[in-house]
């Protein structure tokens, strides 16, 4: 299932773009709807990852992430939950959006020099580390996805 750009979800979100997706969800790039005014706020979108499929629970992902978050080089979660749609019940989560895009983004536009290349993984580290220190592993860590 995609949602075209428009397209409300759950009276809160509104459909800006498609940023990317995987085997088991879609992100997008969507608007938060001021409920006293029902106008989506365009100054500060958020994304938006919904399952593929009625089988794919994010519960998990979320619980894990609201434990681990409060650390400057992890990315939080603002809001889990689900969308009806006709394939049944799709999860999502709602996260910041990176003004930048994800770092293979960055990497094929830009490039960077060694020593930023220094500085961004020491970064990526104290991330996984915290994570570890809280008995988790991330398990897809790849450019697309920090």
């Amino acid at each position: 299932m995609s949602f075209e750009k428009g397209y409300v979800i759950n009276s809160t979100y509104e459909v800006h773009s498609l940023l990317g997706k995987g085997a088991f969800s879609k992100v997008y790039k969507v608007y938060v709807i001021n409920p006293d005014t029902n106008e989506a706020c365009h100054e500060h979108p958020v994304c938006l990852k919904v399952a593929n499929s009625d089988k794919t629970d994010f519960s998990h992902e979320y619980l894990v992430s609201s434990e681990i978050a409060f650390h400057t080089n992890l990315l939080p979660c603002i809001q889990d939950g689900t969308i009806e749609s006709e394939s049944g019940k799709l999860d999502f989560i709602a996260a910041e959006l990176m003004p930048n895009g994800n770092l293979f983004e960055y990497v094929s536009n830009a490039g960077f020099s060694e020593s930023a290349a220094r500085y961004l993984f020491k970064q990526i580290l104290n991330g996984i580390d915290h994570m570890h220190s809280k008995n988790y592993a991330h398990l897809d860590i790849k450019l697309g996805n920090i």
